[in-house]
């Protein structure tokens, strides 16, 4: 090898070793993005084979309770309802392949489920508001009974104290209704 070969590889190497590297800060953005865009994709089908096992499940169910139905009532009508369910689910599984052919939302795309989820975001935010409004009237009737509570336990206070004072009385009274008691049995043959 010449002198200039080896320059030459050595320039090379170095400008492939700063590409590779250049590169190698670039890699973990596109696997990154590849992975981003892989698990839309992933949730994409996920809401869709959600939205076919739901249809398909209430089907079945429409389908066995029709069956049931039919067996209790000795099979008037079943053979038409069956039919018209096959209809139904026929129409619904045409609408779930249009949906997913044209691109439109379906009914469990990403796009609509932000939709719904925002409608329930919105919902349960009315209904917290319609719960705070209820807490704050509860508390107002809590705090009015708390005040007819703390009156009637000072009414029974005053009570207690009024029967206190009168057994008082009563017992005195009586103490000197039997002091007396001696002396108006004497009085009592003189009165006869």
């Amino acid at each position: 090898m010449l002198y200039g070969e080896k320059s030459f590889w050595r320039t090379n190497l170095k400008w492939i070793s700063y590409y590779l590297k250049s590169q190698r800060k670039k890699i973990p953005a596109v696997v990154e993005k590849t992975a981003k865009h892989q698990q839309a994709e992933k949730e994409v089908a996920k809401t869709s084979l959600y939205s076919w096992k739901r249809t398909l499940e209430g089907h079945r169910r429409h389908v066995s309770d029709l069956i049931k139905d039919g067996a209790e009532k000795q099979g008037s009508n079943v053979w038409r309802a069956l039919q018209e369910e096959i209809r139904d689910l026929d129409n619904s599984i045409r609408t779930l392949e249009e949906a997913k052919d044209s691109g439109v939302d379906a009914p469990g795309s990403p796009r609509r489920t932000f939709e719904v989820l925002r409608t329930a975001l919105a919902e349960t935010q009315k209904r917290c508001e319609s719960l705070n409004v209820d807490m704050g009237a509860q508390q107002d009737s809590n705090n009015a009974l708390v005040g007819a509570l703390q009156t009637g336990k000072n009414t029974n206070k005053d009570l207690l104290d009024q029967i206190q004072q009168q057994t008082g009385k009563i017992t005195s009274l009586t103490q000197v209704f039997v002091s007396l008691l001696p002396s108006l049995n004497a009085l009592q043959p003189k009165l006869r």
